[in-house]
């Protein structure tokens, strides 16, 4: 989902979502369900991480 509308390799997203997942104190798995679910937006972790 990030990967596509990001366009970012699946390596870029890893580092893109850990690094959302610590500025923001969430745990990765609570970020990843947050993004499937719709409840976190991807432009949020792309704007914030980069």
């Amino acid at each position: 989902m990030i990967a596509e509308h990001g366009g970012l390799s699946v390596t870029q997203v890893q580092h893109v979502l850990r690094a959302y997942a610590v500025r923001s104190r969430e745990r990765l798995t609570h970020v990843a369900h947050a993004l499937v679910q719709r409840t976190l937006p991807p432009d949020t972790v792309l704007t914030t991480s980069s």
